[in-house]
Parts: structure tokens; C-alpha cells; sequence
């Protein structure tokens, strides 16, 4: 598997351009979970975790959030 990030872009008459990013892990784990609860009539609490781990690198996120429907 190539783990090099790269794309050839050319836009109109343009010149052509290439966009190069991270390189991709090769054994990754994605994980993400959530729960929420509602705490009175018609608002909800809730948290949530988005993460991606690797023997090389690792990426987390989590939030916390509240809804209020009406």
C-alpha cells in the first residue's frame, strides 16, 4: 500500500499544482461512541469520543453537547 498522500490538480487555464498530505497509517484502529440523555422535557445532554489510533500516530476528539427542541 503507497502511504504518500498526493494529488495532481490543474484548474481551468491554469498551471498545474500537487497537494501533498500526511501519510496514511497502515494499521489504524477508529473508534467512536456516544451517549446522551434527556434531562428535562425536551433537552438533551449528551457527550461523544471520535478517535484513531496507530502505532505511529493517534487522533482524538470529544464533545460535549446540549439540545433544546421547541
Amino acid at each position: 500500500m503507497d502511504s504518500d498522500v498526493r494529488l495532481n490538480l490543474a484548474q481551468g487555464q491554469g498551471s498545474a499544482y500537487t497537494v501533498t498530505g500526511a501519510p496514511l497509517s497502515k494499521d489504524a484502529a477508529v473508534l467512536a461512541f456516544g451517549v446522551e440523555a434527556e434531562v428535562v422535557k425536551n433537552a438533551v445532554v449528551g457527550v461523544s469520543y471520535n478517535g484513531q489510533v496507530a502505532s505511529d500516530n493517534s487522533s482524538n476528539a470529544g464533545t460535549l453537547y446540549m439540545k433544546y427542541t421547541f
